[in-house]
């Protein structure tokens, strides 16, 4: 990826002018697993630039970028969902998420596609596994691809963004004049 791609605002698809029967997901990996986050909450894809470093962020948040004026923070998802770190591996790709008050990046191994999942491939999270799993994803997804069926985990970046709380500590609102 040598460029930024911006997400557009698409609606899930509908069965003519009923119910949606199917959502969009972009689709990332972390070391053998495959995630997806809703398309709507994707402001848009980045090459991966290393963020400038912030002595005052949490661990998990590795810097920040200036994107067209908005300093935006970084945040590791290796290291938040408590993953091994790669030796080798280079992130290929920042995910910027739109934020109530603070857009924020998501460093990922390499992002996949985009993938429409019918609403009935939906299947809720399993009860037990890690705590990235139960606090962090909202149910699992199958979905065909040209080499067989694939199962992704669907990230709840409401419950992620609430849960890293970085918010306006980044782009703070100036004081009131009076």
């Amino acid at each position: 990826m040598t460029e930024a791609v911006e997400i557009g605002c698409n609606a899930p698809a509908c069965d003519g002018a009923r119910k949606a029967t199917t959502q969009l997901f972009v689709t990332f990996t972390l070391g053998n697993e495959e995630y997806g986050i809703d398309i709507l909450s994707v402001r848009e894809i980045r090459p991966y630039r290393e963020p400038t470093p912030a002595t005052d962020a949490p661990p998990f948040v590795k810097g920040t970028v200036n994107l067209r004026g908005l300093v935006i923070p970084i945040v590791d998802l290796r290291m938040k969902f408590s993953l091994c770190p790669i030796a080798d591996a280079v992130p290929t790709a920042i995910i910027v998420l739109n934020g109530g008050e603070q857009a924020t990046g998501l460093i990922v191994d390499s992002v996949s596609g985009i993938v429409d999942v019918a609403l009935a491939a939906r299947r809720a999270a399993a009860e037990s596994g890690t705590a990235m799993q139960t606090e962090f994803i909202t149910g699992l997804a199958v979905h065909e691809e040209d080499d067989g069926e694939h199962i992704l985990l669907l990230l709840d970046v409401e419950r992620f963004m609430e849960a890293i709380d970085i918010g306006a500590h980044w782009n703070p609102s100036p004081p009131a004049q009076e």
